[in-house]
């Protein structure tokens, strides 16, 4: 049984067959002559198409292969910058797409497949590269809402996500902030959150607990000094305090169903990229957790180029979404 070498698109047009038909990567790889193993790293690593789909995952491996070969030719100081960005926090995407808006020619700069081609290369041989690549966060657990203690928040339906403004959802207008809490391990450590929705532009405090009270006080201070015109929410009794907050900045309070925190997009894709400096299996107590640091994250975050803001930083969009 042959257990090395890539597989042929012939073997991959029968391990379609076979996977179509039920059999399982033991079978397979006893009708092909492959390892199971083989067949199921095959499955896992090029067959997330469903059904697999032996022509796709042919053109996906020799893509890969192309895009290997073509980064063994880049530059040694080209990969050092592209380490130094990656450090910073950078995607493969963001990398590429900043030094395209910069106007780098192209003979000075790669696209963000081969910046993953560099990565996968680097991990073959034994590096520590694909360490600093952001990773994707976990689903969040429901959020925390209804009844607890006799306590409820209570939501008017003029406060329901439904009715908010399109120029709000549409991010056509500057001050529309989502906000959420990212919890430490065994519930040590709470990261207060604040983006807003224009310009992903990103506030962050930690705070020594969930209470209400802190909660807000901990709001007026990230928020002192910003353009607030309304505030996101889940059902959390957190919250509870939000007409203060509101209040406080002649702001309008919004919540998302219950259930459905997915409704602040924003903020829940920020908690995912907060997760590579704040891992979700370590707790982060208040009293260890120095100011400085979180500052410091909060401008790696504000300081790096996204897509859907054409690759500016959220500190440039900030500064466009306030000028106009």
């Amino acid at each position: 049984m042959k257990t090395y070498g890539h597989l042929t698109s012939e073997e991959r047009a029968q391990i379609e067959i076979l996977h179509k038909e039920g059999e399982g990567p033991t079978a397979i790889g006893v009708r092909i002559g492959r390892a199971k193993s083989t067949v199921s790293v095959e499955l896992r690593r090029l067959g997330e198409l469903v059904p697999y789909e032996g022509a796709a995952a042919q053109r996906q491996a020799d893509e890969l292969a192309g895009v290997a070969r073509v980064a063994l030719k880049v530059t040694p100081g080209l990969r050092a910058e592209i380490r130094r960005l990656l450090g910073l926090g950078w995607s493969p995407q963001q990398i590429a797409g900043r030094w395209k808006k910069q106007g780098v020619s192209a003979g000075e700069r790669v696209s963000h497949e081969t910046i993953y081609g560099i990565i996968a290369a680097d991990r073959q041989a034994g590096g520590t590269l694909w360490q600093r690549l952001p990773r994707g966060g976990k689903k969040r657990r429901r959020d925390r809402c209804g009844t607890r203690r006799g306590h409820r928040l209570v939501v008017k339906p003029e406060q329901e996500i439904a009715v908010r403004p399109e120029r709000i959802n549409e991010r056509s207008e500057y001050g529309h902030w989502e906000v959420d809490l990212v919890i430490g391990a065994g519930q040590q450590g709470v990261l207060l959150v604040a983006v807003e929705r224009q310009s992903r532009l990103v506030r962050l405090e930690c705070l020594p607990s969930k209470e209400a009270l802190v909660v807000e006080g901990g709001l007026r201070r990230i928020l002192d000094g910003e353009v607030v015109k309304s505030l996101t929410y889940d059902r959390g009794l957190e919250w509870m305090r939000h007409e203060a907050v509101a209040l406080a900045f002649g702001a309008v309070s919004w919540f998302c169903l219950p259930y459905h925190s997915w409704e602040k997009g924003a903020v829940e894709n920020m908690n995912g990229l907060i997760r590579r400096y704040f891992p979700k299996k370590e707790p982060f107590p208040y009293e260890e957790v120095e100011a400085q640091w979180v500052k410091e994250v909060e401008a790696l975050l504000n300081g790096r180029p996204r897509r859907i803001l054409e690759w500016r930083t959220p500190l440039e969009a900030a500064a466009r979404g306030l000028a106009a």
